[in-house]
C-alpha cells in the first residue's frame, strides 16, 4: 500500500529552527529522563563532523556508560515512520539518506506531538537493510524538496508503519509526553 500522504515542498532552515525550538528540547529531555534516569551529563553535539556521524545527543549515565542519540522528529504522527534513504540534487548528484550513512549512534529518538518513539539505531538500519526493495515498493513516499540550504535537493523517503517496523525485528519503546 503505497502512502496516501502528499509532501509539500520543505525548507531545510525553517524544519531545523523548528527542531531547535525550546519546547523541542523540553520533549527530548524528557524522554532522555523516562528512558535513562541516571543520565548525569547531557550534550548536544554541535561539531559538525559528530553530527556527520548521525549523532545530535550524548548522554553519561551514573555508571560511566556513554549513550549516544540520533533524534528525528516530524510535526505529525501519521502512525509510521519517515525513513530517509537518499538525497537527489539538482545539480544530479545523489547521496545517501541517514538510513544509510554510517552512525555510531546507539539509539534513534523519533518525535512526534506528543510521543518519542525509542529503537536502536543500529537494529533499524538493519531492519531496512534486509527490507529495503520491498519497503521500496510499497511505501515509497512522493518525495519532499528542501530548498533554503544551498543546493536544492530532493528527500527520498519510504513511511513504514510502526507494525510493519516491529515485525522486521524492530524493537521500539513509546513513551507518551502530553504538553505541560
Amino acid at each position: 500500500m503505497k502512502p496516501t500522504i502528499m509532501f509539500e515542498e520543505r525548507n531545510f532552515e525553517e524544519d531545523l529552527r523548528w527542531s531547535e525550538l525550546p519546547e523541542q528540547w523540553i520533549t527530548y529531555l524528557r524522554a532522555v529522563r523516562h528512558w535513562w534516569p541516571d543520565t548525569t551529563n547531557w550534550e548536544r553535539i554541535t561539531d559538525l563532523a559528530r553530527q556527520r556521524r548521525q549523532r545530535d545527543i550524548g548522554l553519561e549515565l551514573t555508571t560511566g556508560v556513554l549513550v549516544r542519540l540520533q533524534v528525528k522528529h516530524r510535526r505529525s504522527d501519521y502512525g509510521d515512520m519517515c525513513i530517509e534513504y537518499r538525497h537527489d540534487h539538482d545539480s544530479g548528484k545523489k547521496r545517501d539518506g541517514w538510513i544509510l550513512e554510517a552512525s555510531d549512534a546507539d539509539f534513534l529518538l523519533y518525535c512526534v506531538p506528543g510521543r518519542v518513539y525509542k529503537m536502536s539505531f543500529p537494529e533499524l538500519a538493519a531492519s531496512y537493510k534486509r527490507n529495503e526493495a520491498e519497503w521500496l515498493a510499497r511505501y515509497d513516499g512522493p518525495g519532499s524538496l528542501n530548498s533554503g540550504h544551498g543546493d536544492p535537493y530532493w528527500t527520498r523517503f519510504v513511511t513504514v508503519p510502526w507494525a510493519i517496523l516491529e515485525a522486521a525485528g524492530t524493537t521500539i519503546e513509546i513513551v507518551e509526553l502530553p504538553k505541560i
